[in-house]
């Protein structure tokens, strides 16, 4: 009887604090809507206005950060896995200074050489990243010391990409030291030492004395470009050198069969240069200039109807080629299929909107179906884009009857194609 006595009253004490928490909690809401009652309709305007900006504010600091890492990640993934070449500055004699000659201008004018010998030897190939170590743009968080560059460096250390470093110095080889006496030393740092020791300048033109100079850094670190850079001068070291690249087992060994092949069927010896295709494309069959170069040689044999297979898998491989597009124009051309040919030329034209070939090769067809009005804007368009278009300006040929473009008269050629035969 008397434990039921003590639970009901555990029980009345129980509700009555139950109670309580809900009259406390009901002066709360009370409290809280009387507040809001109390606010004036501009003060909720404005609560309204700042929890909106706070929102929109938010929104924005999430998508600049999603652009920053959007911009910034594959930055440095491209510095981080991509081939990095410094040119650091170069030492010169104190004469040299004094006369401007530092050794910040000698790493442009390196530079300089670089980008005009890459330039010319364009091909599909990824080209290296160089910059002089003036114009690299180092980045760091302020008052931490973290410098990304550091950070770059030694992260690609880590994963056994290290920077390719040129340096050197210029000295002078005899007295009075004067820019005629001058010669290059360059070393090449990429893991090991390569050294490249040039004569004096004499009187070579300096352009011409940096380009020889970067050839033979491009030999070291893209030796296939190194290569191309030689042919105009040596074609016999420069297919030598490609083949020892081969031998060599050398990364690039596909593109160097590959340009041995070009510079074979140049020559005319179109047996060796598919021979030297055929090894490429067993190393990378998708490898579509050799394709296109094998066309060539098949076509220089008189094999049009194979020629133009090989052409169509190029196409297949890559149809944004205009190389390709040019080959199969000249492989109909050489089998009298001149509308398609034209067809085909206007296609490279429009893939290849900087190149005049593509234009002169559909100008040649318009004049030789007779179609001269066309031929004639074709060879504009030519000449437009490249007034000095060798192919574009031969003399002694002849030009329809009344045609402007043959204002000086024969034998000055300006514009007009050789006639057929």
């Amino acid at each position: 009887m008397i434990k039921v006595r003590a639970s009901r009253a555990t029980a009345k004490q129980a509700l009555a604090a139950l109670d309580r928490k809900q009259r406390v909690a009901a002066h709360a809401v009370d409290g809280t809507g009387a507040l809001e009652l109390s606010l004036s309709p501009m003060a909720r305007l404005i609560q309204l206005f700042e929890s909106k900006i706070r929102h929109i504010r938010s929104i924005v600091m999430n998508l600049l950060l999603v652009t920053a890492i959007a911009v910034v990640v594959p930055i440095l993934a491209s510095e981080l896995f991509g081939s990095r070449v410094t040119i650091e500055k170069i030492d010169v004699p104190e004469s040299m200074e004094q006369i401007g000659l530092s050794g910040t201008v000698v790493a442009n004018r390196l530079w300089d050489a670089w980008s005009d010998l890459t330039t010319n030897v364009a091909i599909a190939k990824k080209a290296q990243n160089v910059t002089p170590s003036s114009q690299r743009i180092e980045f760091s968080i302020p008052d931490s010391g973290i410098s990304f560059e550091s950070l770059i460096h030694h992260v690609r250390a880590f994963f056994g990409r290290s920077d390719i470093r040129i340096v050197g110095e210029m000295v002078c080889e005899a007295e009075p030291c004067a820019r005629k006496t001058m010669a290059l030393r360059l070393r090449v740092l990429d893991g090991k030492a390569h050294v490249i020791q040039l004569a004096a300048i004499g009187n070579e033109p300096e352009e011409l004395y940096y380009r020889r100079a970067m050839s033979e850094v491009l030999m070291v670190t893209d030796p296939v470009r190194g290569i191309l850079a030689l042919r105009d001068n040596d074609q016999e070291r420069a297919i030598a050198e490609l083949r020892r690249l081969v031998r060599d087992r050398h990364a690039d060994s596909a593109w160097a069969l590959t340009f041995a092949g070009i510079m074979l069927t140049n020559r005319g010896d179109f047996a060796a240069a598919r021979a030297s295709l055929d090894q490429a494309l067993a190393l990378q069959p998708r490898l579509s200039i050799a394709l296109i170069s094998r066309a060539a040689a098949e076509a220089g044999e008189g094999e049009l109807d194979r020629a133009m297979a090989t052409i169509e898998q190029a196409i297949a491989i890559d149809p944004k080629d205009g190389r390709a597009f040019m080959r199969r124009a000249e492989i109909e051309e050489r089998r009298g299929e001149r509308a398609a040919a034209i067809k085909s030329y206007r296609t490279a034209a429009t893939l290849l909107p900087n190149a005049p070939e593509p234009l002169f090769g559909q100008a040649t067809m318009h004049y030789r179906s007779g179609a001269y009005a066309e031929a004639r804007t074709a060879y504009s368009e030519a000449i437009e884009i490249d007034p000095n278009f060798v192919d574009a300006g031969p003399a002694g040929a002849a030009c329809p009857p009344g045609d402007e473009l043959c204002r000086d008269g024969p034998p000055v050629w300006r514009g007009c194609p050789a006639p057929p035969g």
